[in-house]
C-alpha cells in the first residue's frame, strides 16, 4: 500500500488477478476431491427406479433426470461428507471457482428430493444437507416436469399423462 507508483486501478487489478488465481487453485483441489459422479448418479438412479415402479405405463422418455452437472456433483459430494453440518455459501463458492450461481445449484439439489436447508446467518447464507438419501416423492415432480416440458405433446396428450401420474399416486381429481 505504500508503493507510491501503484495506482488504485493497478491495486484493484492485482487483487482481482490474485482472487482469480486462488479460485482456480481451489477449484482444482475441489475437482480432485469432490468431482466423482457416483453419488449424483446414484441419486438419479434411485429416482428413475422410483418412476419405473410408480409409473410403469408412463413412456420411458419421461422417466429421466435431466439437468444436473459438474457444479451439482461438487456441491452434493461436499455436502454429503458433511451431512448435518452447516456450510457457508462462500465455502461452496470456493468449490466451484467462485461461480456466480453456486447457491442456486445448491438449492437445485432439492429438486432431486434432497433435504438441503438454507438460512441467513450474519449476512451470509448457510446450507445444511440433512440427509444424503433423496425423498422419493421427487420422482413425481420430475416426471410431471418432463411431461410439461415436452413441446411435441398436444394439450390433451399432456393432460392425459398428467392424469396418469395423479391416478398412479392415488389422486382422483
Amino acid at each position: 500500500m505504500r508503493d507510491l507508483d501503484a495506482t488504485e486501478r493497478e491495486l484493484v487489478d492485482a487483487y482481482l488477478e490474485s482472487k482469480k488465481l486462488l479460485a482456480r487453485s481451489f477449484q482444482v483441489l475441489a475437482v480432485e476431491r469432490y468431482s466423482g459422479a457416483e453419488r449424483l448418479e446414484a441419486v438419479k438412479a434411485l429416482l428413475v427406479n422410483a418412476m419405473d415402479v410408480l409409473y410403469p405405463t408412463l413412456p420411458t422418455r419421461y422417466k429421466v433426470v435431466k439437468g444436473f452437472g459438474a457444479s451439482h456433483r461438487l456441491i452434493l459430494n461436499y455436502l454429503s461428507q458433511r451431512v448435518g453440518e452447516e456450510v457457508s455459501a462462500e465455502e461452496l463458492r470456493v468449490l466451484t471457482g467462485d461461480a456466480v450461481h453456486t447457491e442456486r445449484r445448491a438449492r437445485e439439489l432439492r429438486d432431486l428430493g434432497l433435504d438441503v436447508a438454507s438460512r441467513s446467518v450474519a449476512g451470509g447464507q448457510q446450507y445444511l444437507l440433512r440427509s444424503a438419501h433423496p425423498d422419493m416423492n421427487a420422482a413425481r415432480s420430475i416426471a410431471l416436469h418432463n411431461v410439461n416440458e415436452d413441446n411435441s405433446l398436444t394439450g390433451q396428450e399432456r393432460a392425459n399423462l398428467a392424469r396418469l401420474l395423479r391416478v398412479a399416486d392415488g389422486v382422483t381429481t
